[in-house]
């Protein structure tokens, strides 16, 4: 036992080797280099869980405007359904209207175009809206596309913008009147407002007018109704163009007679295609505005129409 504590203690009074600066530099370079892989082992993961976050909420989002796009449309559809609304034939032909035609007498006499207009609101269906929500103006209906709405009117161009007419909020809104406008005649210049909804909702099939190029969709198209409780109004396109806001294409107000012919010649000469439709100064214009941002987040898409011939709503 004895010999084996002096050995100890012997140990213990011996120098120390120091390690040499080389052997130093490769432990700090070592320890530098763990530091580093757990550096980047920290990062990978921080990485992984930010991309993971934003997938996550990216298709959080996408699954939340689809189901909004879905579950608004469904409500717009029974909307239709609870009150009777349905269009059976969407676009009237030339056969149907020569139907309905007049004989042609066997001298010659100037005849006036008469005109005909789809069958799918009623006077009684009109009133019911109008109970429902007192800012009811009328029911808007361009043959073959996906416009068929209840159009709407508040006291300013914001409540309708995500309100439906159950005053529900909705991405896609309502279509609504400018406040500006007379609801009970539509006389003068007249603005409907609606989303242009990527699913094709609203005025997203105002898209169908314009190809830049071909006026095909216009020729075959060229009428839009509305449905109110004093009538039926027909209305032919006879302009589609691309503006933004900073042209004030909206004026509701003019001084003058020749002002406002002035004012709608302009819309029409803006148009993309042309068209033989001759305006008066004394004619009531419709137009349909929505947003197209393609060129311009300020963008606009227009379309203008006239009022070619009215028939009372039975």
């Amino acid at each position: 036992m004895k010999e084996r504590c002096i050995q100890v203690a012997s140990n213990q009074h011996q120098p120390q080797r120091k390690s040499s600066p080389q052997r130093q530099g490769k432990q700090s370079n070592k320890k530098k280099n763990q530091n580093q892989t757990i550096g980047n082992k920290v990062f990978y993961i921080a990485t992984q869980a930010l991309l993971c976050a934003i997938l996550f909420f990216t298709v959080g989002k996408i699954g939340e405007k689809a189901y909004a796009y879905i579950s608004e449309s469904q409500d717009n559809a029974k909307l239709k359904e609870d009150y009777g609304i349905s269009f059976a034939s969407p676009t009237p032909s030339s056969t149907a209207a020569g139907a309905t035609a007049r004989p042609v007498p066997s001298y010659p006499i100037p005849t006036p175009k008469r005109y005909t207009y789809p069958q799918g609101v009623t006077l009684e269906q009109v009133q019911a809206l109008k109970e429902k929500n007192e800012d009811f103006v009328c029911w808007l209906y361009i043959p073959d596309t996906t416009i068929s709405y209840n159009v709407m009117q508040a006291e300013d161009n914001d409540y309708y913008l995500h309100t439906t007419i159950d005053h529900k909020y909705a991405s896609s809104g309502s279509l609504f009147l400018d406040f500006r406008n007379n609801a009970e005649t539509l006389e003068g210049h007249t603005i409907i407002y609606g989303h242009n909804m990527q699913d094709g909702s609203m005025f997203g099939n105002l898209l169908k007018y314009y190809d830049g190029t071909d006026d095909t969709y216009l020729r075959e198209h060229p009428y839009l109704y509305t449905y109110a409780e004093n009538g039926v109004g027909i209305w032919q396109i006879f302009s589609v163009y691309e503006t933004t806001t900073d042209e004030y294409y909206i004026e509701t107000y003019f001084e003058t007679q020749e002002a406002y012919y002035n004012f709608i010649k302009d819309l029409q000469n803006k148009s993309v295609y042309k068209t033989d439709v001759l305006l008066k100064a004394t004619d009531d214009v419709m137009t349909l505005s929505t947003c197209y941002k393609f060129h311009s987040e300020n963008g606009r898409l227009v379309v203008n129409a006239v009022r070619v011939g009215t028939a009372p709503l039975l």
